[in-house]
C-alpha cells in the first residue's frame, strides 16, 4: 500500500467567537493541540495512504462504545467534536479502494483538553501502530470497548510509535524530517509530496495477525526481503533502506492520466476495428498513447490480448484511475505496480502489471508498462485476506472476523504458448507451517 498534512482553517459565523490555529507547512510536524472553541474538545486530521482518502467514512468510538462520525473532504481532512466521548478513542476511516474496502485504524489514549483541537491522522502507519497495540495483532479488535480499555494505554501507544519511527527513520531523513519529532498519529502534515507526505508514498504497510511488514517499494529488493522490515509486538525494529539517491515521486502518474484520456471516449472510438471474437485489433490515437512498451508481453499475451476487453467494454467509459502505487522494485529495476480505478457506475477494480524505465524517445515520461516478459500465463501468488464481519448478529464460525492465508499456483494451458504444454514442474524450497 503508500502523512498528508493539513492546515486547518475554521470560520465561525458568530462574531463573539475567535479561533486561533497553529500554522503549518510542508514537512512540519507537531503534536500539540491548537486553540478551539471554548468548552469543546475537537479532533481533526487527515485520512491518506499516500493519496488523500476523500469521501471516506470517518468514525471515532470511545471506551464505552459511543461514536461520532463524519465524511472526509476531498483532501482527506476531517474535524469532529468529541466532547461527549470518553478516552481512550479508536478512529477508523473506511472507503472503497479499487475492488476492496480499505479500513484504516488510529488511536488516542487521551482526548484533547476542552477548548482545544487535537490531531489524529488515519494512515497505513497509524494502522500499523494500532496493530502493534492490539493484543491479537488485528487493529479492528480495538473497536471492542473492553479491548480498547485494556490495550490503548499511552505507554503502549508511545512504545509502538517509537518502534515505527525506527523503521522509517531513513525515509524520514531522506524527506528532511527529523525522526525524533515524528509521531504517526499526531504529526501535522501537508499533501504536497514533500516532508512526511513523501514518507507515506515511499512505504507500503501490510498487516496480518503475525505482525506488520513495512516495505520501501522503490528500493531494489534482492528477492530475500532486503527492502522490507517485519515487526511484531516482540521483535526488535529494523530500519528500511533509504530510497535511491534522486528518487522522484509520481514517475508513474502518467499511466493514470493517459488511461483516463483513452477511456473517456466510447468503445467504438477506442477500438475502431475488432476480430471475430470482438477483441480490439486497432486503437484510437488516445488509447495508443497509453504507455505500453513496443515489446509488451505478459504471460504470453500482447497488450491487446490482455487489455482488449477493457478497450471494447462500454462499462469502462469514463473510468477514473488513482495514482499508481509501486509494490516492489526488483533487482533489475522493474517495478510491480497496482492502479485502482472506479467506473462511472461506481464499480471498483485494480490493474496490476510490471513497469520499466525505458526512456522512450520523444516522450515526456521515462516509464512504460512492459509486462512480465514471460512466455507462459503462470504465477505463484501468496494471498492474505482480512475478513471483517460488520454484522454483530452473525454468529456463524466461518463468517467471524479472521485472517485467511492461501498460496495459489497457477498455469493456464488454454491460451498462447501454454496450449501445447503437457506438464508443469514446480521447483523451490519446501513449504513449512510455522
Amino acid at each position: 500500500m503508500l502523512i498528508r498534512i493539513q492546515c486547518l482553517a475554521i470560520a465561525l459565523l458568530s462574531a463573539l467567537l475567535s479561533v486561533t490555529l497553529s500554522s503549518c507547512g510542508g514537512g512540519s510536524s507537531g503534536s500539540g493541540a491548537s486553540v478551539g472553541i471554548a468548552g469543546t474538545s475537537t479532533i481533526s486530521g487527515v485520512a491518506a495512504t499516500g493519496a488523500a482518502l476523500g469521501n471516506a467514512a470517518i468514525q471515532i468510538r470511545d471506551v464505552n462504545g459511543a461514536t461520532v462520525s463524519t465524511t472526509s473532504a476531498a483532501d482527506g481532512s476531517y474535524t469532529l467534536d468529541v466532547t461527549t466521548l470518553t478516552a481512550p478513542l479508536v478512529l477508523t476511516a473506511t472507503t472503497q479502494l479499487g475492488d476492496a474496502m480499505l479500513r484504516l485504524v488510529s488511536l488516542l489514549a487521551v482526548k484533547p483538553p476542552s477548548g482545544t483541537i487535537g490531531t489524529a491522522n488515519l494512515t497505513p502507519l497509524t494502522h500499523a501502530l494500532a496493530a502493534l497495540v492490539a493484543p491479537s495483532g488485528n487493529p479492528t479488535d480495538l473497536e471492542t470497548p473492553a479491548v480498547l480499555r485494556a490495550a490503548a494505554t499511552q505507554a503502549r501507544i508511545d512504545e509502538a510509535a517509537a518502534r515505527i519511527r525506527i523503521v522509517v527513520e531513513n525515509l524520514l531523513r531522506d524527506a528532511g524530517v527529523e525522526p525524533a519529532g515524528f509521531d504517526p498519529v499526531s504529526t501535522v502534515f501537508a499533501a504536497n509530496r514533500a516532508g512526511v507526505d513523501r514518507v507515506l508514498e515511499l512505504v507500503r504497510v501490510d498487516v496480518n495477525g503475525q505482525g506488520v511488514t513495512f516495505t520501501n517499494p522503490v528500493a531494489p529488493d534482492d528477492g530475500n526481503g532486503s527492502a522490507s522490515v517485519r515487526l511484531s509486538a516482540t521483535t526488535a525494529p529494523g530500519r528500511l533502506p533509504a530510497p535511491p539517491s534522486g528518487t522522484a515521486l509520481g514517475q508513474l502518474d502518467h499511466f493514470a492520466t493517459l488511461a483516463e484520456a483513452c477511456l473517456k471516449d466510447p468503445p467504438a472510438v477506442r477500438a475502431p476495428t475488432r476480430d471475430a471474437n470482438g477483441l480490439a485489433t486497432s486503437l484510437s490515437a488516445a488509447c495508443n498513447a497509453v504507455p505500453f512498451s513496443a515489446n509488451y508481453k505478459s504471460g504470453g499475451f500482447t497488450r491487446l490480448q490482455r487489455y482488449g476487453g477493457l478497450f471494447v467494454n462500454g462499462n469502462f467509459t469514463g473510468a477514473i484511475f488513482s495514482k499508481p502505487e509501486m509494490e516492489v522494485t526488483s533487482a533489475d529495476g522493474s517495478v510491480e505496480f497496482r492502479m485502482a480505478f472506479k467506473t462511472a457506475a461506481g464499480v471498483g477494480g485494480v490493474i496490476s502489471d510490471i513497469a520499466r524505465k525505458t526512456n522512450p524517445p520523444g516522450k515526456l515520461y521515462q516509464w512504460e508498462i512492459d509486462g512480465n516478459q514471460r512466455d507462459y500465463d503462470s504465477n505463484v501468488h501468496a494471498k492474505l485476506d482480512n475478513l471483517f464481519q460488520l454484522n454483530p448478529n452473525n454468529t456463524q464460525e466461518s463468517s467471524k472476523s479472521h485472517y485467511r492465508v492461501a498460496l495459489s499456483l497457477f498455469f493456464n494451458p488454454r491460451d498462447n504458448g501454454g496450449k501445447n504444454v503437457q506438464a508443469v514442474r514446480i521447483k523451490g524450497p519446501p513449504i513449512r507451517r510455522s
